[in-house]
């Protein structure tokens, strides 16, 4: 769903959701898809490799809480709803639809196909999924991963964010990795053990 022209776009998205869904159109992809009926669950900005444009991101378990809700059905019956809906659904969106991440997906499984960077191995998000790819990529936290940058290189956040362009650049795969500039406060679980 494009936001324009919707005045409910921004029900059920906090204030931080909504500045980040505006920043998405206006700095990265004023093409960029919403997903209808998941605003609570907008994670953030997707920054794909390549020339790949930027994408919103969606936070998969917040995405089954709200089907719950709205439906008031239980855990399997969502999760068949939103894979044949939304999941399947992202193969027609185009370069510019949603994407959806799995946060604290520690299942080796998913990332045999996804391409990994092992320095930022302790800034992983989660397995994202979006269209057009054959498996899922891997996502790490974009501020982390460029305070990665910053120490190991010694250098400013400017010459990180430069370094981080590149880096962003240099992967031409689909299945390449993903970095999620992350909604301000966004709750999100994260990996144990």
């Amino acid at each position: 769903m494009k936001r324009e022209g919707r005045d409910d776009f921004y029900d059920d998205m906090s204030a931080a959701q909504r500045e980040m869904a505006d920043r998405l159109i206006r700095e990265f992809n004023r093409d960029a898809e919403f997903a209808t009926g998941y605003q609570g669950a907008f994670a953030g900005i997707l920054h794909r490799c390549g020339s790949f444009p930027s994408v919103a991101v969606y936070d998969v378990d917040k995405c089954l809480e709200i089907l719950i809700e709205v439906g008031d059905a239980d855990h399997s019956t969502v999760m068949d709803v939103f894979c044949h809906t939304a999941l399947r659904g992202m193969r027609y969106e185009g370069e510019n639809g949603e994407a959806f991440i799995h946060f604290a997906c520690n299942d080796a499984a998913c990332y045999e196909e996804a391409e990994e960077i092992d320095e930022f191995e302790g800034v992983l998000l989660g397995l994202v999924e979006h269209n057009g790819t054959s498996a899922g990529m891997a996502g790490y936290d974009k501020k982390e991963s460029i305070a990665v940058i910053m120490q190991r290189d010694v250098i400013s956040s400017d010459e990180a964010e430069e370094v981080f362009r590149n880096l962003l650049s240099s992967f031409t795969s689909k299945n390449a990795p993903t970095f999620i500039e992350l909604v301000d406060g966004y709750d999100f679980p994260t990996f144990t053990g």
